[in-house]
């Protein structure tokens, strides 16, 4: 199967290629959305991607959010 995920600073979104050669958008199911926010909440004891971490953020305003990281990919933190 090919695999393709674009990256973006604000928005991300993830494809494949099925079977019969069709191109695929993967669909969040939970927010009816295909693409998603470039957003990741690293918890204690889990971890949330995208709406769900920005849903997270409006519950608890104190938890800390990685935004932004694609710029920062392949740098020596």
């Amino acid at each position: 199967m090919n695999a393709g995920i674009d990256l973006g600073t604000t928005y991300s979104v993830a494809s494949y290629v099925n079977l019969e050669g069709d191109v695929v958008f993967v669909k969040d199911n939970d927010f009816d959305a295909y693409t998603t926010p470039s957003v990741v909440f690293l918890g204690a004891n889990n971890c949330l991607v995208g709406q769900s971490a920005l849903n997270k953020l409006k519950v608890d305003p104190d938890i800390r959010l990685q935004w932004l990281f694609k710029r920062r990919l392949g740098e020596d933190v």
